[in-house]
């Protein structure tokens, strides 16, 4: 069987949007420790980084939700990428940090879209995040993204 023609793209497209998104925060950024914490307002860290978090849940929740209502579907992709993170400030008697951030719904919005219904550029998207520079990228803005919503949600927490 041969291989589809964007196959053997995906090394090299996985390699240049790693380098990209790394050229790209070592020349607009502040310096490593303001990326790692989200605190480098001069660059758009904190936007790729949401962005890169959102888009992991929603390629990992894709076939999980392929058969539900649009709506339906969204709303479980939002509470994928948020789970604890809503419900714990909610039981302290806080605003969830979800509702606080309006960055936050246009990117679950954006990034639900392009999964759910560009499927030719979804698979291809989703074969290059899979491939070894891009999935390492992907996992460490999953990492950062969610130590900082963890970190974020314990701070309100004991305001409390």
């Amino acid at each position: 069987m041969p291989q589809p023609l964007s196959r053997p793209l995906v090394p090299l497209v996985s390699w240049a949007l790693a380098a990209g998104v790394v050229a790209y925060l070592a020349t607009c950024s502040l310096g490593l420790f303001p990326v790692l914490t989200l605190t480098d307002r001069k660059s758009w860290a904190w936007e790729i980084t949401a962005f890169g978090f959102f888009l992991k849940v929603a390629q990992d929740n894709r076939k999980k939700v392929a058969d539900l209502y649009w709506a339906k579907a969204l709303v479980c992709n939002a509470i994928a990428a948020f789970g604890g993170g809503f419900l714990a400030p909610m039981i302290v008697g806080r605003t969830p940090v979800p509702l606080m951030e309006e960055t936050f719904v246009w990117m679950v919005v954006v990034t639900w879209y392009i999964t759910h219904n560009i499927p030719h550029f979804s698979d291809f998207l989703g074969e290059v995040l899979r491939e070894g520079p891009g999935r390492t990228m992907l996992s460490i803005f999953f990492g950062i993204f969610k130590t900082q919503q963890i970190v974020g949600a314990v701070e309100l927490a004991s305001k409390a």
